[in-house]
């Protein structure tokens, strides 16, 4: 004989389904979690009115600043009125074929404190690494540059120095350059390496790029690179430990670029 009370499924979809209660805040039936609810979006709420009112200065700064740059000066400009006078007609190009520029150069904002030098200074770096690594592959493809490499690579004691005064370089370059408000170093292993963790897929394969090309320099060739930057950007000589002036105290000063003139 069967037996007609059968118990129930536990495990079953119907008897799960049927124990789960709605508790989505839309659907709350206690007055008191409905209002703990309320309160938290009165909450947020505040806090988003007053991340709005209290902007911070550098914010302020940058809304003026756009607000500004995308307003036309008015007729009643003194500077507008000399415009005028010497031909301009708004929405024109300039010249007497109107064929020049028809809106005002474009302003870029500094927001470190490095000269102009840097620029030039950083190109020249670029340059000397490209020939670098050029001059590295061919000596890869010529079995006597890489005997006479193997050969370098003996003497442990050169290299130990040069990679002491790499490390203290890429120290002081750090320093000096976050006196200047300059955000990111001029090469990635011109400062100290730091591991970080990749954000995207694209910043990945650049850091890989960059460390491979790193690689490829041996740290004597780093540490020239690194040197010619100091002195030309900051007038800083690692074997000095000096700080100078300006190129021409550099110059007269210093005994030269290498550890050996010093």
């Amino acid at each position: 004989m069967a037996d007609t009370d059968e118990e129930p499924d536990y495990m079953s979809e119907e008897f799960l389904a049927a124990c789960v209660k709605d508790v989505r805040p839309g659907l709350v039936f206690k007055q008191s979690t409905k209002r703990q609810f309320q309160l938290e979006e009165q909450h947020r709420s505040a806090n988003e009115k007053m991340r709005k009112l209290n902007k911070p200065v550098r914010v302020l700064e940058a809304e003026k600043r756009e607000e500004g740059l995308n307003t036309a000066i008015s007729s009643q400009n003194k500077g507008f009125a000399m415009l005028q006078k010497m031909g301009y007609n708004p929405g024109k190009g300039l010249g007497k074929t109107e064929e020049g520029r028809v809106e005002p150069v474009a302003v870029e904002i500094k927001a470190t404190r490095a000269g102009l030098g840097r620029e030039a200074a950083v190109k020249d770096i670029l340059q000397r690494k490209m020939t670098m690594l050029q001059n590295r592959i061919s000596s890869q493809n010529s079995s006597t540059s890489v005997t006479e490499f193997r050969n370098r690579k003996k003497d442990e004691a050169v290299q130990k120095l040069v990679l002491v005064d790499l490390r203290k370089s890429q120290r002081m370059c750090q320093v000096l350059d976050e006196e200047k408000n300059i955000p990111e170093p001029a090469e990635p292993w011109f400062w100290p390496q730091v591991v970080k963790e990749p954000e995207e897929s694209d910043q990945e394969d650049k850091d890989v790029e960059e460390k491979e090309e790193e690689q490829l320099l041996e740290p004597g060739e780093q540490l020239e690179l690194i040197t010619a930057y100091l002195r030309q950007v900051h007038w800083y000589c690692t074997w000095c430990a000096t700080k100078f002036n300006d190129d021409q105290d550099l110059t007269s000063s210093c005994p030269g670029a290498t550890r050996d003139e010093h």
